[in-house]
């Protein structure tokens, strides 16, 4: 997942949330890349978070992924000042 924030020192508090709320299926939540610069507005970073799921029970379709990815991006737009990217 890819976003824009201004609110850097929130990232690990978001990402602990992602994982309380997705426990049963997203098992670890890696901080990839920051970048500031070019086509990203002053003040702002564009952060990269690689999340990994696994279930216990089936191997995860697309489909499945695609839907957990959305839900994500959902919850926090909704908790936390980011543009999905």
């Amino acid at each position: 997942i890819t976003f824009s924030t201004t609110h850097h020192s929130l990232v690990s508090i978001f990402a602990n949330k992602i994982i309380i709320k997705n426990n049963h299926i997203l098992k670890n939540v890696q901080f990839i890349d920051e970048y500031q610069g070019k086509n990203i507005p002053k003040e702002t970073k564009s952060i990269v978070l690689r999340l990994q799921y696994q279930s216990r029970y089936k191997t995860l379709t697309t489909e499945e992924v695609d839907k957990l990815n959305e839900r994500i991006k959902i919850d926090l737009n909704k908790c936390l000042p980011i543009s999905i990217r």
